[in-house]
């Protein structure tokens, strides 16, 4: 004979499969992070942020090889693919053609999703401004605050850049914070590597127009 269930228990029964499946669609969702992301400017406008505006900007690209990942990766924490090609907008005075320094528009990962910052370095090889372009985390945002980017301005590839020691953190913003902090140190060693290896080593100060404010090793 077909067993008969009684209402009140049928209720119960669906009412406890109904709940299940409410936590495993929860269970679910709290895996997945939601796709948004906050523009804070264009890349063209993050280009001229670094570099000012009026110059004549050009792309230079470099593939990196595995010795130079091997250094990106022991100096900045930030994982970095052999074969991997890297770019960097160059800016020059249009009349006299004079080098106004270099910008780097980089997408590095935090926590569950990349952010985007431009990094702008000098031609003597020290960070003039930083900031976020994409913010794509649910928390964390606050490392767009002007307070936290000029902390980096005027800091060269010798000086330490550590976050909880020369970088101040953000309340519940650290791992943006050491992305962003692995970023630009990634901005100094490409820089390095690529426009100022064969030049004259300069100590922070020292510019390239004939101000000297520093010396030149």
């Amino acid at each position: 004979m077909p067993v008969v269930i009684p209402a009140r228990r049928k209720r119960t029964v669906q009412m406890l499969a109904a709940l299940w499946g409410v936590l495993g669609l929860l269970a679910v969702v709290g895996t997945v992070r939601p796709a948004w992301a906050i523009r804070y400017m264009s890349d063209e406008e993050a280009v001229h942020f670094a570099l000012g505006e009026g110059v004549e900007v050009t792309a230079e690209s470099r593939t990196i090889d595995a010795e130079l990942a091997a250094r990106l990766f022991e100096f900045t924490g930030l994982g970095v693919e052999p074969g991997e090609t890297v770019t960097v907008r160059v800016g020059r005075d249009p009349e006299t053609g004079e080098l106004a320094g270099y910008a780097w528009l980089l997408t590095e990962k935090t926590r569950f999703r990349p952010i985007t910052f431009i990094v702008g370095v000098s031609p003597a090889g020290e960070i003039t401004r930083t900031a976020v372009v994409v913010y794509r985390e649910p928390r964390g945002e606050q490392v767009k605050a002007r307070r936290f980017n000029a902390q980096y301005e005027g800091k060269t590839i010798d000086d330490e850049l550590r976050v909880g020691r020369s970088i101040r953190s953000v309340s519940g913003a650290t791992v943006s914070a050491e992305v962003m902090t692995g970023g630009v140190k990634k901005a100094l060693l490409l820089t390095q590597e690529m426009f100022l290896k064969a030049a004259p080593r300069y100590r922070a100060g020292t510019t390239v127009t004939g101000e000297t404010k520093g010396t030149v090793q």
